[in-house]
């Protein structure tokens, strides 16, 4: 069985002429084989958008006259209810684990709240069988939400103290990874004399 999960945002050119405007949308689906073409098991889909709230406001048009102006409607931000995946996993049949405990702060970084616990064995394994995934056959990369989390296990892995040689290995394969991103904080890494 595959889980394919996506976190992405939409890219628009103008606004959108119906009352839902789409900002972006987070799917999983579990297909039964080893590839996306395989029979759907389950689907999930999280939308996020902007909703009318009943008010209309006047657009100026553009001063150089290529764009006009005219009434439009004013929107507020809102989402549908996120996607159950606990669920779907134990409506599969699949057992989940105990929760996991949330690893304490590093040693200095108590106080900082903009810096998190750093990453633990469970984040490695879940980086490394990422990184391990290729692409399907058929054109296609991977997704945003997987670059978002390797690159943040990057960001909490400056953190760790220390560094295990596993960790090293894991950042090494991500940094030679052409579907990832190069971060920021592989440079900082890097310039901790952390070396592939």
């Amino acid at each position: 069985m595959i889980l394919d999960l996506q976190d992405d945002r939409v890219r628009k050119d103008r606004a959108a002429a119906w009352p839902l405007e789409e900002i972006g949308y987070r799917t999983a689906t579990a297909n039964t084989g080893d590839s996306i073409d395989a029979p759907v098991l389950f689907r999930g889909v999280q939308l996020f958008h902007k909703r009318p709230n009943g008010l209309v406001v006047l657009v100026p048009g553009d001063f150089n006259g290529d764009v006009g102006g005219g009434f439009a409607l004013w929107r507020k931000s809102a989402v549908t209810p996120p996607i159950d995946l606990a669920a779907a996993i134990t409506g599969l049949g699949l057992a989940l684990g105990p929760p996991r405990p949330i690893p304490p702060k590093t040693l200095g970084t108590e106080t900082r709240d903009s810096i998190a616990p750093p990453p633990d064995a469970h984040d490695a394994a879940y980086v490394a069988s990422l990184l391990a995934l290729r692409p399907s056959p058929n054109p296609r990369i991977r997704s945003n939400a997987v670059a978002q989390i390797v690159t943040g296990w990057q960001g909490k892995l400056q953190y760790k103290k220390p560094i295990t040689e596993a960790d090293r290995v894991i950042l090494c394969a991500s940094l030679q990874d052409t579907f990832i991103p190069k971060s920021f904080w592989a440079v900082q890494l890097q310039n901790k004399s952390l070396r592939c």
